[in-house]
């Protein structure tokens, strides 16, 4: 029986260039027009480019190896072969890259080979299935976002050991398998407590309410106050929080940074930054200074400050620590070659990011630097992206067992009752 062959889009390679080597003793085949779509993004100066350029290095290793028309035997036992596309498709299509796809798939079919068109592509997707041809989406091995974001744990425990864990400060687990700076709830009847695990004693802590809040800014839920417990621990230098729109996730992030730079000092400035979509795009095509282009990407930023000083009058206004140079809102486009020490950093809507991204954002924090990294893996504006392989799920993943790290999923919104209702119905 020969092996299985596994068509590889151009977008299945753009999002992971080393697609090919993810399906083991198969025969891939990377149709004529995948080579050329690659050619046309190699020149982009971004993610895309970078890994297009990646997939061209690849081949170029493997072409030495043998030839790439007949087949070259990859590592885990593949074959992958460049074909030339098959006229099985009808003339209006023909020249298309959809068509050409679908030609090829077709004509591999007609072959009586059992051939499987792996795309990212929804409607080339529908289209194949159309055609009765088996289809698939490339997945990379990865936890998927409900095995990382999920509510808080409840333990129940008799309320004789709740009131112990409350006296004492800690917790004892009965069982193995939490990952560093975990919360859970401990519940007993209508009491519960929040408890963080720390990952060097082998227990749980109590987490401190905030009665006074943070900047004025109390916790509205245990996921609020969970969020806060890491965002004011000096010791945890990277802190992720996603969940839907109106959680709070900004908010949190933004009065957490102004109390330790303001009011602890643990700090010397705060530095704010969104991805400007696509991250490697140039602003310039904006009018006015970089202040003035970053105007329209940073307004929700804006907005979360202007509330925090509003309720801190004495604290003056965020545009007097601007021109102080205490508030810095850059582009990440620039970041590339930074060292950032002593800065509390905050990137919102790290969920647009790649993982290459993410990679280059952390590898840039310097010494006695917190990251704080905020978004919603469901609300993905990049397409070469999605809930799984974004670089918010993916450093969450990463991190999850080292004590350095902490992460809280918010899930209740608290912005308002219409804004909650439209985040879970529409």
């Amino acid at each position: 029986m020969s092996a299985k062959h596994f068509i590889l889009d151009t977008n299945v390679l753009l999002a992971d260039p080393e697609a090919i080597y993810s399906y083991p003793d198969a025969h891939l085949v990377l149709p004529l027009s995948v080579l050329e779509e690659l050619d046309r993004f190699k020149r982009e100066y971004n993610e895309r480019g970078r890994n297009a350029r990646l997939v061209s290095l690849i081949l170029d290793q493997l072409r030495k190896e043998g030839s790439l028309t007949e087949g070259v035997k990859l590592p885990n036992g593949s074959i992958l072969q460049v074909l030339v596309e098959s006229p099985h498709i009808e003339e209006p299509l023909r020249h298309q890259r959809k068509g050409a796809m679908l030609g090829v798939a077709l004509g591999l079919k007609q072959q009586g080979h059992a051939a499987t068109l792996v795309t990212n592509d929804i409607n080339l997707r529908v289209r194949a299935a159309a055609l009765e041809l088996e289809v698939a989406s490339h997945e990379e091995k990865a936890k998927r976002p409900e095995d990382i974001y999920g509510a808080l744990e409840i333990q129940r425990v008799e309320p004789g050991e709740l009131a112990t864990c409350k006296t004492q400060g800690y917790w004892e687990p009965k069982s193995k398998g939490y990952w560093a700076n975990q919360n859970i709830i401990l519940q007993a009847g209508d009491q519960e407590l929040l408890l963080r695990f720390d990952d060097k004693k082998n227990h749980f802590q109590l987490v401190p309410a905030f009665e006074k809040g943070v900047w004025g800014l109390k916790a509205k839920n245990l996921e609020q106050q969970a969020a806060l417990d890491l965002l004011m621990d000096p010791s945890v230098p990277l802190v992720t929080l996603a969940g839907k729109a109106g959680t709070g996730k900004t908010l949190l992030a933004l009065a957490a940074a102004l109390e330790l730079m303001l009011k602890v000092g643990a700090y010397q400035k705060i530095l704010v930054s969104r991805p400007i979509f696509p991250m490697g795009r140039d602003m310039g095509y904006l009018p006015g200074d970089i202040d003035e282009k970053m105007a329209p990407w940073m307004q929700p930023i804006f907005d979360n400050l202007e509330f925090l000083f509003a309720s801190n009058p004495k604290m003056g206004s965020y545009e007097r620590l601007q021109d102080k140079g205490l508030i810095e809102l850059e582009p990440l486009t620039y970041i590339r070659g930074r060292s950032i020490p002593q800065r509390i950093m905050i990137v919102d809507e790290a969920q647009n990011l790649t993982p290459h991204e993410i990679k280059t954002i952390v590898t840039r924090v310097g010494e006695s630097t917190k990251l704080i990294l905020t978004g919603d893996p469901y609300q993905i504006d990049n397409p070469y992206i999605d809930p799984n392989s974004n670089g918010l799920s993916y450093i969450i993943q990463k991190f999850q067992d080292f004590q350095m790290a902490g992460h809280v999923t918010l899930l209740n919104g608290v912005r308002s009752p219409l804004a909650e209702l439209a985040s879970n119905i529409l």
